[in-house]
């Protein structure tokens, strides 16, 4: 009687590994953050004002906005203030750049009774194709002081979802995390 023998499976394991090693994407992330010395936010009245698009998906400085503030209610150090209609009548890639001028931190502070503002812009937020559709979410914010102008915190984020079999985070969803995990990172 001839036996018949399976070859060992460990090698063929190794093998499906090795193969399949270079196709499993990970998340991919990066970030950056600033505090200035002897900054403290408990208490601050703060207005979050409407994150600018600087990506080719339509409304993303909305979502992110959206998502911020729905973070920020949750959990935060400081007091959100509403931003009134019309507070701001300069479109959102224009305003970035003009923030820190004397005149309109103060008829911002003036509209909100706010002490400092959180402005931001959004770098990414779309799908990406390679060897599978990703998301990939990116932004930079900064609590701004609106008497001073001074920059209180800073940070930037941008994070890449990984789709190995499939994806199982939506854009959204990612943003949502990278949001709540900077906002987590804010002084008390």
């Amino acid at each position: 009687m001839t036996r018949v023998r399976f070859p060992r499976r460990r090698p063929m394991l190794m093998l499906l590994i090795l193969l399949l090693l270079p196709v499993m994407p990970g998340c991919a992330s990066s970030g950056e953050e600033f505090v200035a010395p002897n900054t403290d936010l408990s208490g601050r009245k703060v207005v979050v004002l409407p994150f600018s698009n600087l990506t080719t998906t339509p409304d993303a400085g909305q979502a992110i906005t959206s998502i911020v503030l729905s973070d920020l209610r949750i959990r935060h150090p400081f007091v959100l203030l509403p931003l009134p209609e019309g507070t701001l009548s300069l479109p959102g890639k224009e305003r970035a750049d003009d923030f820190l001028s004397q005149n309109l931190r103060n008829r911002i502070r003036s509209m909100t009774g706010a002490d400092a503002a959180l402005v931001g812009t959004v770098t990414e937020y779309e799908y990406r194709a390679g060897g599978t559709t990703r998301p990939v979410t990116g932004f930079s914010w900064s609590l701004l002081s609106l008497r001073t102008g001074r920059i209180l915190w800073a940070a930037s984020a941008s994070r890449m979802g990984s789709c190995f079999w499939s994806c199982r985070k939506t854009l959204s969803s990612l943003a949502r995390d990278l949001v709540d995990e900077k906002i987590r990172e804010l002084p008390h």
